[in-house]
């Protein structure tokens, strides 16, 4: 008579395989991960322009890109007396035009110049103006934007970067001649 019976799995056997199997589904993901991280930290767009007139150009591309599926009309509108506004005020107080404007269910909350609206990464302090949008949906419409009260920019670098499936859109701007930053900016979280 055969005594020997079926062998079946140990419970070191099956913990073994379980580990294995969730070793290998974390280091998959993690490799995973990385290469998505690694392409979210690469700029997407770089564009070098001059002048308040692109400037505006970048902002409205800002606005429009990063606000897809809103009110057109309501966004022409409101461009439009930004565009007006900063063609002579840009470099100065833009707080009283835009002071009770409201954007895609939102409100601008805008600061009078100030000798010192913080400091840098470099430790430089930030001297001007700022200017903060808050959307209907703080999620997906936020924007910024600061500049200092400085004389005429030479050029504007416009920058858009994508981490971790965030924008964010900085914007330099370049005294003419010289190579001090006034760091327009606007953010899209």
């Amino acid at each position: 008579m055969d005594m020997r019976r079926k062998k079946g799995y140990s419970l070191t056997e099956v913990i073994v395989s379980m580990a294995l199997i969730v070793l290998v589904s974390v280091t998959a993901f993690m490799v995973c991960y990385v290469g998505i991280n690694a392409e979210n930290n690469s700029d997407t767009n770089m564009q070098i322009f001059s002048s308040a007139e692109t400037f505006r150009k970048c902002f409205e591309h800002t606005l429009r890109q990063f606000g897809k599926g809103e009110n057109e009309e309501e966004k022409d509108a409101f461009l439009e007396g930004f565009n007006d506004a900063v063609s002579f005020s840009f470099g100065a107080d833009i707080s009283e035009p835009f002071a009770n404007e409201t954007l895609l269910g939102g409100e601008w909350k805008i600061s009078a110049p100030a000798a010192n609206t913080g400091f840098r990464d470099d430790g430089t302090p930030k001297n001007g103006l700022s200017a903060y949008y808050y959307g209907a949906d703080r999620a997906g419409a936020t924007y910024a934007f600061e500049y200092e009260a400085f004389a005429a920019l030479s050029r504007v670098l416009c920058r858009i970067n994508l981490r971790s499936n965030v924008y964010y859109v900085t914007i330099e701007g370049y005294l003419a001649g010289s190579e001090k930053a006034a760091y327009l900016y606007t953010e899209q979280y």
